[in-house]
């Protein structure tokens, strides 16, 4: 067994693979254009389909963007920022999941 606890019958690439990685800087990652659907934006905020629906009819959600005839979605994004905005206690309406 070599001093840092690697067994010697593994190979160099294994000992290579079990070695720490050095210290490495944060980086800064953009976030990626992901598209949620109602469920998913629904059960995010914790309310209805049709409560979601509601609230983009009065102003209290931003509207989805349409990614089909009869087909909606949100960047997550959009949706990411309503919800800190709520959790501020800055969104029109009040945020208590009751529409």
């Amino acid at each position: 067994m070599t001093e840092s606890g690697i067994p010697d019958w593994l190979s160099e690439n294994y000992k290579k693979l079990l070695r720490p990685y050095p210290e490495t800087k944060p980086v800064a990652v953009k976030s990626e254009l992901r598209l949620e659907r109602v469920p998913s934006v629904a059960s995010r905020i914790g309310i209805a389909k049709s409560t979601l629906y509601r609230w983009v009819a009065q102003g209290r959600f931003p509207a989805p963007v349409y990614i089909g005839p009869h087909t909606v979605a949100w960047d997550s994004r959009v949706v990411d920022g309503w919800i800190e905005s709520a959790l501020a206690g800055n969104v029109p309406g009040g945020f208590d999941g009751r529409g």
